[in-house]
């Protein structure tokens, strides 16, 4: 389906798409609010498989405040942990560009600062030894969250 809809005019230019374009793209995905829901642990293969389509469609998006929150969201549900080592790369891009209206009162600030740590929390020597992952804490201890601070200072006393 989701391949599918890549094709058609109506799925993928969102200025000449119906109004509720995002909702209809978050529901594919999965991530929209009646479905994040209803991800079980025993969903992770599921997650897993469809990677390679959130990686077709999330970074291009992210720049949307909603469909930023929703991800987030998303990411920080148990079913999503085989995405969030990938997600990094996504979120770092878009953080590193993102602008003072991104911050959405600092929602989705705390939003990322628990998926962050929620990657060091698995324990995972890969994200803990990445660039990607230590650089997204960074942006996230300068915009003063605090769990990104304490994430920052765990970080900096780990062997």
């Amino acid at each position: 389906m989701f391949t599918y809809a890549l094709t058609l005019p109506i799925w993928t230019n969102r200025d000449n798409a119906w109004p509720h374009w995002d909702d209809f793209w978050l529901h594919l995905l999965g991530f929209d609010h009646p479905t994040v829901t209803l991800w079980r642990d025993e969903d992770q293969p599921i997650i897993s498989e469809m990677t390679d389509c959130y990686e077709k469609w999330v970074p291009d998006n992210l720049p949307d405040r909603s469909i930023a929150r929703a991800f987030l969201i998303f990411l920080n549900r148990s079913a999503a942990r085989p995405l969030r080592a990938p997600a990094v790369r996504w979120l770092l891009a878009f953080a590193r560009t993102a602008d003072e209206c991104w911050r959405d009162r600092g929602e989705l600030t705390k939003l990322m600062a628990e998926f962050l740590d929620k990657l060091w929390l698995d324990k995972s020597e890969a994200i803990n030894q990445s660039k990607d992952f230590r650089e997204l804490v960074a942006v996230l201890a300068r915009r003063q969250n605090p769990l990104a601070m304490d994430l920052q200072e765990r970080l900096a006393i780990q062997p």
